[in-house]
């Protein structure tokens, strides 16, 4: 097996994509074995300070989705929505529209603009499994076309050294 698909942690670099999706797996899980009762999240709010926060690098990341004033269940929801999405794969379009209507019916805008980071994050992420489907399946035809020439080839040099004898 070749070291760059097993995951080994010297060959996986801190910017890779697969690091990336495990930090934020592994954020969502820790957050959950934190919030015991999600419901009083709905109490809290963001405020303004909150906003930005600092990664294992020392580099300070705006939080680009949560706005001043959201509670933050809103927030804890879309999260978990984004970690069943990677685990599990994008949802259909008809589960998103479900998901949707069973949602609050008066939308503010700060739901409106986390239900968008969600809704961009999805597209991408469908755009992304469609690409990586494609560059799989394409792996997979390089591999058994190289199979199937060798295979002719060796072939051919049986047949040829059978000839000659």
């Amino acid at each position: 097996m070749d070291r760059r698909a097993s995951g080994a942690p010297d060959v996986v670099g801190q910017q890779s994509l697969l690091t990336a999706l495990n930090r934020f797996v592994n954020a969502v899980n820790t957050m959950d074995d934190i919030v015991m009762i999600p419901s009083r999240l709905k109490d809290l709010e963001v405020a303004s300070h909150d906003i930005s926060g600092e990664e294992n690098n020392n580099q300070s990341v705006a939080i680009p989705s949560i706005q001043s004033g959201t509670d933050l269940y809103r927030c804890f929801s879309m999260l978990h929505a984004i970690r069943d999405e990677i685990i599990d794969g994008p949802q259909s379009e008809d589960d998103n529209d479900a998901a949707a209507a069973a949602g609050e019916t008066s939308e503010d805008d700060t739901t409106a603009a986390s239900r968008k980071t969600a809704n961009m994050f999805r597209y991408h992420l469908r755009g992304l499994f469609h690409l990586l489907h494609q560059l799989t399946a394409t792996a997979k035809y390089l591999g058994s076309r190289y199979e199937r020439d060798v295979a002719q080839t060796q072939n051919q040099n049986v047949s040829t050294f059978s000839l000659n004898m």
